[in-house]
């Protein structure tokens, strides 16, 4: 059974007092599917489609880890450099927890740009991690 999703607009046309033109009052999301119909005493029922509600990707930490090579100027510098719209205070608090705890949240994303951003902060040689966010 093939089930396809799509918009459809029910436009009911009401001329507005102040401009004349007109507007769309409603609009509701529909879902098309070719299930089969069946015939009871002449009446032409269709099966219910139940539609699943997509599954919500999962959100994912990227952490810097503490380490005795990089100085904390730097480690500030890459994380301004590699994630976008990060301050400079949270990038200065990111590195500060990482050396007070060993390990600094970055950024909590999905796990594409997540593995990206881990990828950039290593090869800029301060080491970094992924985890599932809980």
């Amino acid at each position: 059974m093939a089930v396809t999703y799509g918009f459809c607009c029910e436009i009911r046309t009401t001329p507005r007092a102040h401009d004349g033109k007109a507007r769309v009052r409603s609009r509701r999301a529909a879902v098309y599917s070719s299930a089969p119909t069946i015939e009871k005493k002449g009446v032409k029922l269709r099966e219910k489609t139940v539609v699943k509600e997509p599954v919500k990707p999962k959100d994912y930490n990227v952490f810097i880890i503490n380490d005795p090579f990089n100085k904390r100027e730097y480690v500030v510098k890459i994380l301004l450099q590699t994630i976008p719209n990060m301050s400079f205070s949270r990038a200065y608090a990111v590195m500060d927890m990482a050396h007070n705890t060993g390990k600094g949240l970055v950024i909590t994303t999905n796990m594409e740009m997540a593995e990206a951003y881990c990828e950039a902060i290593t090869k800029a040689g301060i080491l970094s991690t992924v985890e599932p966010a809980d």
